[in-house]
């Protein structure tokens, strides 16, 4: 069985989806003024160090596109994950 999964177009591992089902999951709720998970908040559901999300997020920065920088870029990552529907709302 691969690790590797095909949805949209993107390939992206189990962990990848992991992580941007932590990314998300604030979004998910009632709060329109919801913010993307932080990497410590993402790290801490997970179980795995802040590297580790961070190098899953730099992943799924290239395979998704996402080329805004800083705080922005884990926005427009879930933004993106959540209109391609990678995450269920």
């Amino acid at each position: 069985m691969s690790r590797q999964d095909s949805t949209s177009g993107h390939d992206l591992t189990r962990r990848e989806r992991d992580v941007l089902v932590a990314l998300c999951r604030p979004l998910l709720g009632d709060d329109v003024i919801a913010q993307p998970a932080s990497v410590k908040e993402m790290a801490a559901e997970l179980v795995v160090t802040d590297a580790a999300v961070k190098q899953h997020l730099m992943h799924l920065y290239d395979k998704l596109g996402i080329e805004e920088s800083g705080e922005r870029r884990r926005v427009a990552l879930a933004r993106s994950a959540m209109q391609l529907g990678l995450v269920e709302a």
